[in-house]
């Protein structure tokens, strides 16, 4: 159905068809995914099978570029290398990340270190950052960048408003997204895909597409 969309579009432009594979935790049901704290209580071994199952059929489907999304901490990020590793496929992927400040992933560790460990795998396409706030991006790309090994990053945060878990409901904030500021900086930072995740409408898309056009002109 996607390749089917892209050929009905008929873009003047080269469009890749991506699989995506969540995290663990989405098996569990219990919203664990955005904290990562079931990779304290079970084997690697588990979330490498996990991955492994989840990848094969994608690429089994004529996909060759995975992004791993919404990834909560470098435990299940280092579990994903180890299936990468073990499945005779040639691809490519990235690994993104959610975030909780402009230092930390879900699960409390260096974002920076996080990205230094896994830069190096030579099945590494790029660093995403998802499922975050917006106001985070910008300093989580300068306190990583350098430990990149010069991949680009995919950014794609939340709409930049703020869940409220007592009141189960999304609330508004003072963060504003997209801005041309905003992509301008992030193109700086090493940015080269910029999206939308949790609350962002295709109207947003649109406005973003229509911000990277205008850099890109």
């Amino acid at each position: 159905m996607a390749r089917q969309a892209v050929e009905e579009c008929s873009v003047q432009r080269k469009v890749d068809v991506v699989g995506s594979v969540g995290p663990y935790g989405v098996t569990l049901f219990d919203g664990s995914e955005y904290n990562g704290h079931y990779v304290d209580k079970i084997s690697e071994k588990i979330m490498v099978e996990y991955h492994v199952q989840q990848t094969v059929p994608l690429l089994k489907a004529g996909l060759n570029l995975i992004a791993y999304e919404t990834v909560p901490s470098r435990k299940e990020a280092l579990a994903i290398l180890k299936a990468a590793d073990s499945i005779s496929y040639s691809y490519k992927f990235w690994i993104s990340f959610s975030c909780q400040d402009g230092k930390r992933t879900n699960h409390n560790e260096s974002f920076a270190e996080t990205v230094r460990t896994i830069s190096h795998h030579p099945k590494i396409y790029g660093i995403g950052i998802n499922c975050t706030s917006p106001d985070y991006v910008t300093p989580l790309l300068q306190c990583s960048r350098t430990f990149a090994n010069a991949l680009p990053f995919i950014v794609y945060p939340n709409s930049g408003e703020a869940y409220k878990t007592d009141e189960k409901r999304w609330k508004a904030t003072e963060c504003i997204f997209p801005s041309l500021e905003q992509l301008t900086e992030w193109k700086s930072l090493g940015v080269k895909v910029i999206g939308g995740c949790c609350r962002v409408t295709p109207e947003v898309i649109g406005k973003i597409s229509a911000i990277v056009a205008k850099l890109n002109s």
